[in-house]
């Protein structure tokens, strides 16, 4: 993850933070630490309650909790982001692991009306999700879905151009302003799982807005719904 905006447009407050466990790739989100904990810890991919923020850098101490022989400083420190209403940019991969390639679904049958988009194989798991045009008429241009029947994407809003067999789509699971969709986080949580239906009960990231493109340069922006300094 990595900041990109505050919804109020202040700039994001930042704190060194000492943290509860090793914890050393940088745009990890960062929960509240538990009982006996030295301090935050990392989320998971699939839950992010009482969040605090974004670490941005990776500390220059691993974690441990012994005393160093010379005297010299043993705990791990990075700096956070702990803005409620930050906004981190983060790439859309198509599988649990990071810099995973989108699939690319291609247009089987066509249609005239340009709401239907059929192809050999798709998951339920886009449903109310969102469908972007790579190549045909219409190329760069998103709807989203209304309903997923048997291989079939259909939108209410027509695609202002025919769907041509052949045609080409990626296909991502969320759609920004749609209320209980959550996201789940890759592996490393840096990046988020596009291949996975949204979680509608978890506390976790929630998508504001996207900008998709292709299978190795589309993003979402996201927000922390729960927030243990603001919302949530």
């Amino acid at each position: 993850m990595e900041f990109s905006y505050t919804l109020s447009g202040a700039t994001p407050r930042m704190r060194d933070m000492q943290l509860g466990e090793q914890s050393d790739v940088a745009g990890v989100p960062l929960i509240a630490g538990t009982a006996a904990l030295a301090g935050p810890i990392k989320a998971s991919t699939t839950a992010a309650v009482d969040t605090i923020g974004v670490q941005i850098n990776v500390p220059a101490d691993s974690y441990q909790t012994a005393q160093n022989a010379d005297g010299t400083e043993n705990a791990s420190v990075a700096k956070v982001i702990i803005s409620p209403d930050a906004v981190y940019k983060t790439l859309l991969s198509g599988g649990s692991s990071s810099d995973t390639a989108l699939a690319t679904y291609t247009e089987t049958t066509g249609d005239a009306t340009g709401i239907t988009a059929t192809f050999a194989s798709l998951s339920a798991n886009f449903d109310e999700g969102t469908i972007h045009c790579t190549e045909g008429a219409n190329k760069g241009i998103s709807r989203r879905i209304a309903s997923i029947a048997a291989n079939a994407a259909t939108v209410t809003v027509a695609f202002p151009n025919d769907i041509a067999a052949g045609d080409t789509f990626i296909v991502v699971p969320y759609a920004p302003d749609t209320a209980l969709q959550y996201v789940q986080l890759t592996s490393d949580l840096t990046q988020l799982d596009a291949s996975v239906a949204v979680d509608t009960d978890n506390a976790n990231f929630r998508v504001l807005e996207m900008k998709l493109d292709g299978t190795d340069n589309s993003y979402a922006y996201v927000i922390a719904v729960d927030h243990l300094y603001g919302q949530g």
